[in-house]
């Protein structure tokens, strides 16, 4: 999400299997890739304004089991980031498994609004697409 607002959503299915199926890191760059899309030219990053900074702090993750069968988050098997069971903060519950009607209009706002590139529609690039791409919604 950037300012609330979600800019992408991980659909769970059997192609990924548990996602993530690795334990997760955080990682930032700034990745001027204008020449790797079929767009080109047509965005650039404006190198007048750097340099570029982010920093992270008190970054803490929580994550739940996804239970396919049941097509809804398993609370019973959450944890912190030290591997401490928690309890999922009732404010989230079912909405933080599942984007809500609101989330979905501003997520399709900002794709057709400010997003030009998504490899899942690249046929170019690709002649036989990644399996999670048939779960794009």
């Amino acid at each position: 999400m950037v300012d609330n607002i979600p800019v992408r959503e991980v659909n769970h299915s059997e192609v990924m299997k548990a996602y993530p199926s690795k334990p997760m890191s955080l990682y930032s760059t700034i990745w001027d890739g204008s020449n790797w899309t079929r767009h080109g030219a047509k965005k650039h990053i404006n190198y007048n304004h750097a340099p570029f900074m982010a920093s992270f702090q008190g970054f803490e993750l929580q994550g739940c089991l996804w239970n396919q069968s049941l097509s809804s988050l398993s609370t019973s098997s959450c944890y912190g980031m030290n591997g401490i069971k928690i309890d999922l903060d009732p404010i989230d519950g079912q909405q933080f498994a599942k984007l809500p009607e609101a989330q979905k209009v501003g997520m399709k706002w900002v794709r057709d609004g400010f997003m030009f590139y998504s490899y899942c529609k690249d046929t170019q690039r690709y002649l036989v697409m990644p399996p999670e791409c048939s779960k794009q919604k």
